[in-house]
């Protein structure tokens, strides 16, 4: 069975390499933007893997190992391309025929929340939330568009943050990543403020959803 690429690319965007690490029992360590940790794949005294989360890669410096989810997946269980594809397709809950979710993420990765395609004057004729005008109406798929992508910017949000994680393990005794995943736990941490403009359609989506507020 050949797997679409769109596909892939779906699964991909899904998983974070660092937490799919250490589900596999790969510990890491924050170092600087990433982590580091003993590699898997060669008789490492040093913490010589490196892993970047944000770009979804990983590189040994030891043994020279490198590559994407994919690989690293095909190299630690030792199976091939379609194997660690499908894998990786249950970890993230993704339908491997259609791309489509079919269980609860075990991971996210950042998403854009893109500005919508509405031209500027679209926008103005259904109206901006300001005093004396017409307060936009919003589609429910527009809805739950904009409710996908926050809840995949907030869990990404939380894996990269070490005081958020930090927070969750001692503050609130939470630090399975199994029990992280479940339930979507993310950190609202203002980024998503800074993804749209105050003037967009999408901003005031947003609002009234009552992601942004006061």
């Amino acid at each position: 069975m050949k797997i679409k690429q769109e596909i892939i690319d779906e699964i991909k965007s899904r998983v974070s390499i660092v937490m799919l690490a250490e589900d596999l029992d790969v510990k890491l360590v924050r170092r600087g933007s990433g982590y580091r940790g003993i590699c898997p794949f060669h008789d490492d005294n040093n913490p010589s893997l490196s892993v970047n989360d944000n770009k979804g890669l990983f590189h040994c410096f030891g043994c020279g190992a490198k590559g994407d989810v994919i690989a690293f997946v095909e190299k630690l269980k030792g199976i091939g391309f379609q194997e660690a594809v499908v894998f990786l397709a249950d970890y993230a809950g993704v339908d491997i025929s259609t791309g489509r979710s079919s269980n609860p993420p075990k991971s996210l990765s950042a998403a854009a929340l893109p500005e919508p395609e509405d031209s500027k004057e679209q926008r103005e004729s259904e109206g901006q939330k300001k005093s004396g005008e017409v307060e936009p109406v919003f589609s429910e798929k527009e809805k739950q568009e904009a409710l996908q992508r926050v809840m995949e910017i907030y869990p990404a949000n939380l894996a990269n943050s070490t005081e958020a994680l930090d927070y969750l393990k001692n503050s609130r005794g939470i630090s399975d990543n199994q029990i992280i995943r479940y339930f979507q736990i993310g950190f609202a941490n203002g980024s998503l403020e800074k993804r749209v403009a105050e003037d967009s359609r999408q901003y005031h989506l947003l609002q009234h959803l009552g992601i942004l507020n006061d």
